[in-house]
């Protein structure tokens, strides 16, 4: 990340979602809201603050259009959801929304409560998994950083080709799909040949 260029918002969530601040440059202040923040709630609407940020970078894209940056959704969580509707029927919309948005979802467990139930709503929303404890902090930090790099090359890799298709391409390349479609069946049985032919001087 850019501390100079890219752009950081901060919603916490226990029974409902709560902005800390929209989206702006690194500062200073940052970490001073980060270091007064305290876990002292018991719901976990884990699902409804999801909701609340796509909400919030949807609203974002129909402002940038196409050049909307390529966006990171980081939650960070002690549990699974136990607050809101029924998790599955959210999870796949969270799932859905995400792809639209080609926002990369990332979920970091902190501690052991309910591991394997936040990984299935990982699962569900295809969120990236990431456990986290006193012991492993290393690995974890290696490991995460490790994914974002990767991913994010991936992302410029593939902004690269898609800008290397000029409109020339683009239009080539529908004019081939309208041949194909135009193409006869492929026979499903084999073609009979009649056992005599005139052979063709």
């Amino acid at each position: 990340m850019n501390s100079m260029t890219d752009k950081i918002s901060l919603v916490t969530f226990a029974t409902s979602p709560l902005q800390r601040f929209d989206f702006e440059t690194i500062k200073e202040t940052h970490l001073t809201t980060l270091q007064s923040i305290k876990c002292d709630g018991k719901d976990t609407a884990l699902f409804d603050s999801i909701d609340f940020c796509l909400t919030k970078l949807e609203n974002l894209k129909k402002i940038l259009e196409d050049e909307m940056p390529t966006s990171y959704l980081v939650v960070i969580t002690d549990g699974g959801s136990n607050f809101g509707r029924k998790q599955s029927e959210h999870a796949r919309e969270i799932s859905w929304r995400s792809g639209k948005l080609q926002i990369s979802g990332h979920m970091i467990q902190i501690g052991d409560t309910d591991r394997k139930k936040t990984r299935k709503i990982c699962d569900f929303t295809k969120f990236k998994y990431n456990y986290f404890n006193s012991g492993n902090v290393n690995e974890f930090v290696d490991s995460f950083t490790s994914s974002i790099k990767i991913e994010t090359r991936a992302r410029v890799a593939q902004a690269r080709v898609s800008q290397a298709r000029t409109p020339q391409t683009r239009s080539m390349n529908n004019a081939d799909a309208l041949l194909i479609d135009q193409l006869p069946d492929v026979p499903t049985e084999p073609v009979k040949v009649p056992s005599k032919q005139k052979v063709l001087a």
